[in-house]
Formats: C-alpha cells, structure tokens, sequence
C-alpha cells in the first residue's frame, strides 16, 4: 500500500529540497509537492500510478502533487532529485491541479539542464527567487510536452487526495469530500480503505500535524493560534493528536527544537 511522505514534505509556506542518491529506492508512496527526477549515471525504473518508466543518464521526469510512484530497489544508478512545494509556481499548479499527465518523461536542454544542476549544487544558499526560476523553468518544460488529461480522466483517489490536500486546514470530513466529488460516503470510504493502511481522519491529521511541526519551528505563533491555523476544533483536540503522533506535546516539542536546533 502507498504511504503519506512526510519526513521531505512540510505542508507550510515554501519548501524546496534537494538530494543526490546512489541506486535510490523509495516504495509506493505520494506527497503534495513536485517532484523533478534526473539521473546522472545508469538507469532509473520509475512506477508512476499504473504505468512504468525507464530513465537513462541523462533523462528526466517529473511527478505531479498526490500521484502516487515509487521507485525500484534495483536501480543501479545517481540521481538527482529536486522537491519543491506547489505555492513557486502557482500558475503552473492551478493548470495541472484537476489534470493527470499521460507521462512523467520529458526533455530540457542539455545547457538548461546543467545551468539547473549548477544551481542544484548551491542547495540552501539559493534566494527564494532563484528557486522560483528554477521552478518554473523545469515545469515550463514539462508543460510544453506533456499531454494533460482533465478531470473526467483522472483516478477517483487523486481527486480525493488533491481535495484533501486543499481543504485539510477546514473542517472537513469524508461526507464533506463525498458531497463535493458527487459520490457516496461508504463507495468512496471503501476507496480510500482499500489503498491506505490509515483512516481519512488519520491522514488529514498527519497533514495537520506535518504543518504544525513547521509553525512550531519557523513562527512565534501561539500553540492555540497554530492549532486553529492548523485545522483543529479545539487546542485539546490538538495537543491528543500532536502527542500521538510525535511522542510529544507541541509545547514540548517546540522546547526540543529550539534546545538542540534540529529541524
């Protein structure tokens, strides 16, 4: 079963990442950001919702926010990977957001693609405007050859999963997400249960929790403000949640940061 990537994807303002991996692997999983693939040396098999992808040295890909891939254990090769959240490029988001891709592989110019790799290396010392040109050239590319496929084509769990993604700071439930998608509650709660180990409640709590892990550190927001921004009912609500899935109340976890310095 697909899992909820957490540990590279904080829910809040921008998020950018890069990593470099020898023979990556990573098993079925999704997250809300954008995902650009390019191998360095060998060859990578990407498994992208249903379809399957080989990528050569040289070649890349991109993976859209909530599609489900994964990556085989036996790839002999480096790659680059660079995540960054949607909110760089929101142009590019908002024309892909109710659209599936009918490929992840496409073509930049090799000098594009080795002036991006040259700012890759930089990492943590690139300007947020940097980082948006570097957005936006990848997903300009990618746009300009992709086919796009709307709605009506698109996999009942990723509209699901985008709906949630979008809406998980409101008070939302799965009647809520059934009303808005035109299906019954028990067909799509049969949905989600047969392709996650986790409850509806459960995930959109994990995406509450990833955000407030991530006010907790950047922000002098008060725990209750963070709790409402967050999507909780109540700061009672919140602090069970928190401390369930971190071993630690938000206040605690707050005072660990700021003590070790470790995000």
């Amino acid at each position: 079963m697909p899992f909820y990537q957490t540990n590279f994807s904080p829910q809040y303002k921008s998020y950018y990442a890069i990593w470099y991996f020898d023979n990556v692997y990573y098993s079925s999983h999704f997250h809300p950001n954008i995902e650009f693939i390019h191998v360095l040396e060998g060859c990578v098999t990407v498994y992208y919702e249903e379809k399957q992808f080989v990528l050569h040295a040289g070649e890349h890909a991109l993976i859209l926010p909530n599609h489900i891939h994964s990556f085989n254990k036996d790839n002999q090769s480096k790659t680059c990977i660079c995540s960054f959240s949607t909110d760089y490029v929101p142009t590019f988001y908002n024309s892909v957001r109710n659209k599936t891709a009918d490929t992840i592989v496409f073509q930049i110019e090799k000098p594009v693609i080795d002036f991006l790799l040259y700012e890759f290396a930089k990492k943590s010392s690139l300007s947020v405007y940097e980082i948006k040109a570097i957005a936006y050239t990848i997903c300009m590319s990618f746009a300009r050859q992709v086919k796009l496929q709307d709605q009506a084509g698109m996999d009942l769990l990723h509209k699901l999963l985008t709906y949630i993604t979008e809406n998980y700071t409101q008070d939302i439930s799965l009647k809520n997400a059934a009303d808005y998608l035109g299906y019954e509650q028990h067909y799509l709660s049969k949905c989600f249960h047969n392709s996650f180990p986790f409850s509806f409640t459960n995930y959109v709590n994990q995406l509450r929790i990833s955000d407030a892990k991530s006010l907790l550190i950047d922000t002098n927001e008060s725990i209750t403000n963070i709790s409402s921004l967050c999507g909780f009912s109540s700061i009672r609500t919140f602090n069970r949640v928190f401390a369930q899935e971190c071993g630690m109340t938000p206040k605690d976890y707050r005072k660990s940061i700021l003590q070790t310095g470790i995000s």
